[in-house]
């Protein structure tokens, strides 16, 4: 898996928060540490999904908790429409 994923979600979530991307880490818990209330992460998740051009399900944003794990949920969605579409599943969007 390539970092481009990473750094476009990371940079989505900079962009909302009006900070530097380098301040936004895997580790960093979306409620706890950001403060990020239901309605925000779903404000959240729609601008990765306008970025990314994946559909984040209700259900898969419920169970994210840090950055790190809504990273993973947007590879695991490129993944899945990339082997949707027949490519590789080891490309990287």
């Amino acid at each position: 898996m390539g970092d481009s994923t990473h750094a476009s979600v990371c940079s989505t979530v900079a962009a909302y928060f009006d900070v530097d991307p380098t301040h936004v880490k895997p580790e960093q818990w979306l409620r706890n540490d950001w403060g990020l209330d239901a309605i925000e992460l779903n404000i959240l998740a729609l601008r990765i999904e306008q970025v990314e051009g994946v559909a984040i399900r209700s259900e898969d944003l419920n169970a994210v908790h840090t950055i790190g794990q809504l990273i993973n949920l947007v590879r695991a969605l490129h993944r899945k429409a990339q082997l949707h579409l027949g490519a590789s599943p080891e490309q990287d969007s």
